[in-house]
């Protein structure tokens, strides 16, 4: 692939990784058969994850986020409130 986009091997690899982080594809390891019976490591497959499924996953971290938040401003304001009796 790396040879097809004019790229290294390590760049290739690194926006693959990027892609695959931000949950745009998914990549699994396949292996071949050599006709004397031996295994080896094939090429990387690539799954274009659909959009719906993208988009619904970054709502959901940005709900958990939000929600996240919220509860961490209800803890900071209840510990401003929140009186200590004199010594």
């Amino acid at each position: 692939m790396a040879k097809v986009l004019h790229l290294s091997r390590n760049t290739a690899a690194k926006h693959m990784r990027l892609l695959e982080e931000h949950g745009l594809i998914i990549t699994e390891w396949t292996q071949i058969q050599m006709k004397n019976g031996i295994r080896k490591n094939g090429n990387l497959r690539c799954t274009i994850v659909p959009m719906h499924e993208v988009l619904e996953q970054c709502c959901q971290r940005q709900m958990t986020e939000l929600e996240r938040q919220r509860v961490q401003q209800k803890l900071s304001v209840q510990s401003a409130e929140t009186t200590y009796p004199p010594l």
